[in-house]
């Protein structure tokens, strides 16, 4: 009787082990970019992936790090449309295709409070990156370009 104990126990822990295993596997695989980076410059990143923290963006925020910027991740690729509502400071946009090549951008736009325009970009994207105002420009970035994403440190 406590041979089958021993062996009930040994299975028990194979399974829980085996079910952690495979959940910290499926965790990794399927966590997004904490940091992106082109030619080098490298920006970390809150991710916005379900629908309430992409309608909320940056906006209300007082200012965002050199190094810091945010980045949209979308289920679907297509024309996403942002605009500055709510917004203190410029930004940079950067709109990505599925292959996280550059297929739009748009250089400092300006925050607003009424009558804001809304930037469509003409090609379709999976992935939009803001960033301070600048960065464009100062990494001298162009359509058609690849980001890097890449997992922090945890």
């Amino acid at each position: 009787m406590r041979r089958f104990s021993l062996l009930n126990l040994k299975i028990i822990l194979v399974f829980c082990l085996t079910f952690i295993g495979l959940g910290v596997f499926i965790f990794i695989k399927t966590r997004v970019p904490e940091q992106v980076c082109f030619r080098g410059q490298c920006y970390k990143v809150s991710v916005a992936k379900t629908e309430k923290a992409r309608a909320e963006g940056l906006s209300g925020r007082r200012k965002m790090s050199e190094d810091r910027g945010m980045l949209f991740v979308f289920d679907e690729s297509g024309k996403h449309r942002f605009w500055m509502k709510g917004m203190n400071f410029p930004l940079d946009i950067i709109w990505l295709d599925k292959d996280k090549k550059i297929v739009a951008m748009q250089e400092n736009a300006a925050p607003c409070t009424a009558n804001c325009a809304t930037l469509t970009p003409a090609k379709d994207s999976k992935y939009v990156l803001e960033v301070n105002a600048g960065e464009i420009k100062k990494i001298n970035l162009s359509i058609g370009e690849t980001i890097d994403f890449q997992r922090g440190l945890w």
